[in-house]
């Protein structure tokens, strides 16, 4: 679970994301493939930079190396 976010799960987040992303581009119709492929990559690593901004928020240290890899 995302901590702050209600009990959304990380992958519940990363669809919430991508969505809006999606939806601020026109919608699946009016994307490319490529433009697709983007906006799934930067919905995951948003996912993930939320989780670990939460972390950081609570005092608690982080490894930004772990997900540079």
């Amino acid at each position: 679970m995302v901590p702050g976010t209600d009990g959304i799960s990380v992958f519940g987040r990363y669809r919430d994301i991508l969505s809006r992303v999606i939806d601020d581009q026109g919608g699946t119709d009016h994307l490319s493939e490529a433009r697709l492929q983007l906006s799934r990559r930067f919905a995951a690593s948003a996912a993930i930079a939320e989780q670990m901004e939460a972390r950081l928020a609570r005092g608690e240290e982080i490894n930004v190396t772990q997900h540079a890899v």
